[in-house]
């Protein structure tokens, strides 16, 4: 019983800092639109304990700790919800359910792992089901707008940086892998939009050789050496409006 009741103790501190830090993060007019907060927590079979905050132009409810559950059940080690309504005149801004950062400073050295990660996932597939270091859905009940699965900006770069959108990095026993799946294929309207940018189709002693669509001529040009200032084509296929057709697989 005292270590129950330590530990009730103990995290009802947690949600009353949690707390505090809500109020300070979402209270940006508070003397414009009045604010309602409530927390809750406790103790029980399934270690439920949670924090809720509610007001008029957003709220932030819910943080929710689970050992246990029932058949089928979605059971999340940490569940955050936040909500914002837009409809409000004078209110703007995002709601970010989690954010995460993470700042590296100094000089790496010559040994070790020299990484900073804003949000890390990893999954341990200990079992023969569906397994995802990170998983994302997006819900679209309202038409308009945009709704992206994964959305990644670089909104700072610097030359002399390799910056990569998207890395994909199996190790290096592995075969019979897929890179990128587009399943169910009626779906889309383009499986892949990349206008007007090179590809990288094969790599020879560091030369990259790939294809590119130049908008002026509206050619399909493969080069090698595609995409940077050096880049010879050595080939095209004529795709302006006015070009007749030709047969290319001769």
């Amino acid at each position: 019983m005292k270590k129950v009741n330590i530990l009730a103790v103990i995290l009802l501190d947690v949600v009353v800092v949690l707390c505090v830090l809500l109020v300070v993060a979402l209270n940006v007019h508070a003397e414009e639109v009045p604010q309602v907060w409530t927390t809750t927590a406790k103790i029980g079979p399934n270690f439920d304990g949670s924090i809720a905050a509610t007001g008029d132009a957003s709220k932030a409810s819910f943080i929710t700790f689970r050992k246990d559950g029932a058949s089928n059940e979605l059971l999340p080690g940490i569940l955050s919800e936040t909500s914002m309504d837009f409809s409000a005149s004078t209110w703007a801004g995002a709601s970010f359910a989690v954010y995460g950062v993470a700042r590296g400073t100094g000089r790496i050295g010559t040994w070790g792992v020299h990484d900073i990660v804003g949000i890390h996932g990893t999954a341990h597939k200990d079992f023969n089901g569906w397994a995802a270091g990170g998983h994302f859905d997006c819900y679209d009940t309202v038409p308009g707008g945009t709704c992206v699965g994964v959305n990644i900006e670089l909104p700072k770069t610097q030359v002399g940086t390799d910056t990569v959108g998207l890395n994909i990095q199996p190790h290096e026993s592995a075969r019979g892998l897929i890179g990128i799946q587009l399943q169910n294929p009626k779906t889309y309207k383009y499986g892949i939009v990349a206008a007007n940018t090179p590809w990288v189709v094969g790599l020879v002693d560091e030369v990259p050789f790939g294809f590119v669509f130049d908008p002026k001529t509206q050619r399909l040009k493969f080069c090698r050496n595609v995409g940077l200032p050096e880049q010879v084509c050595r080939g095209y296929v004529d795709m302006n409006f006015e070009a007749p057709d030709s047969q290319i697989n001769k």
